[in-house]
């Protein structure tokens, strides 16, 4: 009887073991299910707050030059206010997103 308890116990421990195993493939499987979606430059709570603050400035990244500036636009975003508000929606909006990801 005893020999039959130990054998029991010994399948019961094995028996656990190989259920963690499937939990934890399980779960990689969940995983793996979940659709990748690529981000691009434009996308994304930072980029956005940059461009709410480009736009309250009236500064216009150029869409066929990869979002960069020509002409009067640079000599607006090299203002002291217009930097020093992009540099503190950086800040608000990465101290946002830390907090919530908590």
């Amino acid at each position: 009887m005893e020999e039959d308890q130990a054998v029991l116990s010994e399948t019961q421990e094995e028996f656990d073991k190989h259920m963690g195993v499937v939990e934890d493939l399980n779960d990689e499987l969940e995983l793996s299910n979940i659709p990748h979606t690529p981000l691009t430059i434009t996308l994304g709570p930072i980029a956005s707050a940059l461009d709410t603050v480009l736009n309250k400035h009236r500064i216009i990244p150029q869409a066929y030059h990869s979002r960069s500036f020509i002409g009067n636009h640079c000599h607006k975003y090299l203002q002291p206010h217009v930097y020093t508000d992009l540099t503190s929606a950086i800040k608000k909006e990465t101290k946002a997103q830390t907090i919530h990801s908590l």
